[in-house]
């Protein structure tokens, strides 16, 4: 057992190998931070716990001073990720969760949800899917309003005006009550160069444009 001080005044109690930090030891940083477990040539390597002067911890494993492999994650506002490591970052199979009460449980890419998985909402609601890059693979795509009694109701509006069929663009349809989107879903969506508010509880029938404009 050997206890070091270093200039930066961290203080090192534990085994040492050929002047390095090398097995089981405790690391006492200068800024309150503190790891306690396995080492090897000087970096942690291994089981072990570190806690940020923050009030964040991890608690799993570690290769070449980053986390890689199994561990949790605890973040100091109440949040944790409980998963799959590689490189310091979420990467595989995972849990977090969000101190507002929201979950996510699936695939992780480079700290992004990534793959398939369920997210929970601090609602209620949740999604069920694929996931790329942090965002739903799925977002912008609308249920199937057919059958729907608002949609149905507006259509009979529509028909009631006794306009030509031919100025309609019927695949352009769109019905954003709470069956057909669900309110776990974004208020805001990308449309081309800019963005489309979503007009929750309306529906939105497609017009032909003629091409020339």
């Amino acid at each position: 057992m050997v206890v070091k001080i270093y200039e930066n005044d961290d203080r090192y109690k534990g085994d040492m190998k050929d002047g390095k930090k090398h097995g089981q030891g405790t690391l006492d940083y200068v800024n309150g931070g503190k790891y306690v477990g396995e080492w090897q040539d000087d970096m942690r390597h291994g089981q072990g716990v570190n806690r940020w002067p923050n009030g964040d911890r991890y608690e799993g494993n570690w290769k070449n001073n980053r986390k890689h492999g199994f561990g949790t994650f605890y973040y100091a506002d109440g949040g944790t990720y409980s998963g799959e490591w590689i490189d310091d970052m979420r990467n595989g199979q995972g849990l977090n969760k969000w101190s507002n009460g929201e979950q996510y449980d699936g695939a992780w890419k480079n700290n992004t949800k990534h793959g398939q998985g369920i997210f929970y909402y601090a609602d209620g609601s949740k999604y069920d899917g694929e996931w790329k890059h942090d965002k739903r693979a799925a977002a912008i795509k609308k249920p199937n309003p057919l059958g729907c009694s608002t949609m149905l109701l507006a259509r009979e509006f529509i028909e009631s005006l006794k306009w030509s069929e031919t100025l309609f663009d019927t695949s352009c349809d769109r019905c954003y009550c709470t069956d057909c989107y669900h309110t776990g879903w974004k208020d805001v969506i990308d449309a081309g160069d800019g963005k489309y508010v979503i007009p929750r509880g309306w529906t939105r029938f497609g017009l032909r444009v003629d091409p020339v404009f």
